[in-house]
């Protein structure tokens, strides 16, 4: 069983929150859910109470984390704070009011921690491909020109207007393989 908060709130009572089906959805977590209808603001204490527990806590809001986290370490807050987007992707979604259940099951994915993902070094040698379809690769490869060894192949796909002056090799054609990975 998890100790974990959940902290739903309705945005000003802009979306309906079905407060049965998140309780059960909650309860089935172990989470405890907690409600409210302005938390980043007006009921900002509610968030600071919960945190201050020092339990991990989900956030029914995507919007205002950078609030929340700000909020949080200032308090000194030490637990895990994770967010999830209750309002776009459920409550003012087409469900609506039946959004319910979607929005116990959007807490419960959120709580579910991540693996860590691997960094890896990149060392660049100074020589580059860009590849692409239109005028964005050629974009790119300007940007990166005073920096890189730059060739650039378009696959033809869109009609492209050449440059007035190229720093570098513009070719058409496609790329047939590749070997290797990032940071080989």
């Amino acid at each position: 069983m998890s100790d974990r908060i959940a902290l739903v709130c309705s945005c000003e009572d802009s979306m309906i929150l079905d407060g049965r089906a998140l309780a059960r959805g909650c309860a089935a977590q172990g989470t405890e859910l907690r409600r409210a209808e302005h938390l980043c603001r007006s009921q900002l204490d509610r968030f600071l109470a919960a945190v201050a527990t020092g339990r991990p806590v989900t956030v029914g809001c995507t919007q205002e984390a950078p609030l929340f986290a700000e909020e949080a370490a200032a308090a000194g807050a030490t637990g895990r704070i994770d967010y999830v987007n209750l309002r776009e992707q459920a409550g003012w979604a087409k469900e609506g009011p039946s959004a319910g259940p979607k929005m116990a099951g959007l807490l419960a994915a959120a709580a579910i921690p991540l693996p860590e993902t691997p960094l890896v070094p990149l060392a660049s040698e100074g020589v580059t491909l860009v590849l692409g379809r239109d005028a964005t690769a050629l974009g790119v490869a300007q940007r990166l020109a005073d920096r890189l060894d730059l060739t650039v192949l378009l696959t033809g796909e869109e009609p492209v207007t050449p440059l007035g002056r190229a720093e570098f090799p513009v070719l058409r054609g496609r790329a047939r393989s590749a070997t290797g990975w990032l940071g080989a």
